[in-house]
């Protein structure tokens, strides 16, 4: 049943090489001088319901009428905007949004709270922004998106973030949109990719093109290095950090007049499109692959109280291989005055422990969402709080010797075992330490990180036989156990069948770690598996002998 494919189809992949790779380099590298850092200076915790996960896909701090502070947050299961006191930590209300009749919005998204009973929601499956009260009925529903086939290839889809959202300007709000394709020359100019919308006649037109010396002609498939970021600064224009730039590009509401400025930083290498010769052809394994290799920039988030910018960072690991995740790479923060001048960089530690995607100023700091490793119930919303701190000569030189040596220590451990661990070993290694009981006939490795779609139909598989008795379902490498429960309807703790591997004793230290695996037992011995993967269809075959059976 076990079958490798992957070797294979990536000598196909390093023998379609492109002509048109483009490097973006960075001339400032290692000559850049920092006099601060970015110190943890406090923490907040809010307390989480049974059904709200961490790592919520977008927030907005929002004062209200009294001037009390309320941090605002989406749970996207349960279609619903929740509010809390941000000064005490106190539940306040939630807002839940119907998915049918006639108000439904089917996904919320994002969304901006202009006023209580004013709350622009995109409704992502729609490709709408939705004006609603604060008992979630829909006053106006605004199109981003025409009726053509090729409606993708000239206007912006909409991937928002805590880090990327709604903007108010005055009486417009702008939407930062991008495309998940790459761009030719032809094209390139003409897709735009922010949505203005005027809020007192929702009339709507679409402003700023991408850097045709970074993304014109080139491949950056799969949405990653095309996510862009929008920030406004002091003066009321928008600035925009593209992550394969180390430059920004400061744009003039009123005129077509933009600036590159440079905000880079001075670590970051020279980062490299896609090398493959058809974009749309490009294997989803490579472009993963690719991305987290290549040092990528994230948002730029301006801070009014001290005025300075904090510009995110998620370093490459040259040696990646298809196992390792985005949240793998080691995450920076460079700090700059107003006028863009280079004051620093923290490196805070890698995107396990850091969501950077949610972060945002208040009086007190930077806050950036904090994950605790050790709250495997999802307890908690943590957040750490970062101050500004000027160092002196001697502490710079100190952090970047140690930045060095660590970051080498991680390379060392990204290249351990070029020679890869023979699987059934491993497997039955960790078997036999689980001593699975002998009723069992099959185990379900179902790894929470990996290939989406393979674990989409491992999560489906699991729903419709979590009540077989001759099946072990082990959970390993899970990001959220609540958003699991919440997409299978399974409450996993009241399933015996199931094995919640928090240590991640079961997680592959092969490139097929990525796929949920179909294991056969016998005796509580492994007999044979297989992988769920685009080549490899075990939960089919397994689901048409289990039919099989019981026809028998």
């Amino acid at each position: 049943m076990h079958i490798r494919l992957y070797f294979v189809c990536f000598l196909f992949v390093f023998s379609s090489c492109s002509n048109n790779q483009v490097s973006v380099k960075n001339e400032k590298e290692g000559k850049l001088n920092s006099t601060y850092q970015l110190m943890v200076s406090d923490e907040k915790k809010i307390a989480l319901d049974s059904e709200t996960p961490t790592r919520p896909p977008y927030m907005q701090i929002y004062t209200d009428s009294t001037g009390n502070r309320l941090l605002t947050f989406l749970n996207s299961y349960k279609n619903s905007i929740y509010f809390y006191d941000y000064d005490n930590s106190s539940y306040q209300k939630k807002i839940v949004y119907n998915r049918e009749g006639s108000d439904a919005i089917m996904r919320v998204a994002g969304y901006y709270i202009k006023s209580p009973d004013s709350i622009y929601v995109y409704n992502m499956p729609m490709t709408e922004v939705d004006l609603t009260d604060s008992m979630g009925k829909v006053k106006n529903r605004i199109s981003l998106r025409t009726n053509e086939p090729d409606w993708p290839d000239r206007y912006p889809q909409y991937w928002l973030k805590t880090v990327n959202p709604f903007i108010r300007i005055g009486n417009k709000i702008y939407l930062t949109g991008q495309t998940f394709r790459s761009l030719t020359m032809s094209n390139i100019m003409n897709f735009k990719f922010t949505a203005c919308i005027d809020m007192l006649n929702n009339a709507i037109d679409f402003r700023y093109t991408y850097p045709k010396e970074i993304y014109s002609d080139t491949n950056w498939e799969d949405g990653i290095a095309t996510q862009v970021y929008p920030c406004l600064s002091p003066d009321g224009n928008l600035i925009h950090s593209f992550p394969a730039s180390h430059d920004l590009y400061v744009c003039e509401l009123n005129s077509n007049v933009i600036t590159k400025i440079y905000g880079g930083s001075n670590v970051a290498t020279a980062i490299h499109s896609i090398d493959y010769d058809e974009p749309r052809k490009t294997p989803g394994e490579l472009c993963l692959v690719h991305y987290v290799q290549q040092d990528m920039y994230g948002a730029i988030i301006y801070d009014n109280y001290r005025k300075i910018y904090y510009r995110f960072l998620e370093r490459g690991i040259p040696n990646a291989t298809i196992q390792m995740p985005m949240k793998d790479k080691l995450i920076n923060v460079i700090i700059m005055n107003e006028k863009f001048k280079y004051l620093g960089e923290t490196t805070l530690g890698t995107g396990k422990e850091w969501n950077w995607a949610n972060s945002f100023v208040t009086e007190e700091g930077l806050n950036i969402e904090y994950l605790d490793k050790n709250d495997l119930d999802e307890n908690y919303l943590i957040f750490k709080i970062l101050t500004l701190k000027k160092i002196k000569l001697m502490t710079v030189l100190n952090k970047y010797i140690t930045n060095v040596l660590f970051l080498g220590l991680f390379l060392f451990a990204s290249c351990e075992d070029k020679i890869e661990k023979k699987e059934k070993i491993f497997l039955s290694n960790a078997i036999e330490r689980l001593s699975v009981n002998q009723q069992y006939e099959w185990v379900i490795l179902l790894p929470g990180i990996g290939c989406h779609g393979c674990i989409q139909e491992a999560e489906f598989f699991m729903k419709k036989h979590i009540s077989n008795e001759k099946i072990l379902f082990v959970l390993t490498n899970i990001e959220s156990l609540k958003i699991l429960q919440q997409k299978t309807g399974v409450e996993i703790k009241s399933h015996p069948n199931v094995y919640i591997d928090r240590n991640n004793q079961f997680k592959l230290p092969t490139d097929h770690s990525i796929y949920p695996c179909v294991i056969q037992v016998n005796q509580g011995k492994l007999q044979q598996y297989a992988f769920q993967s685009p080549k490899t269809p075990a939960l089919y075959n397994l689901e048409k002998l289990l039919k099989q059976q019981h026809k028998e």
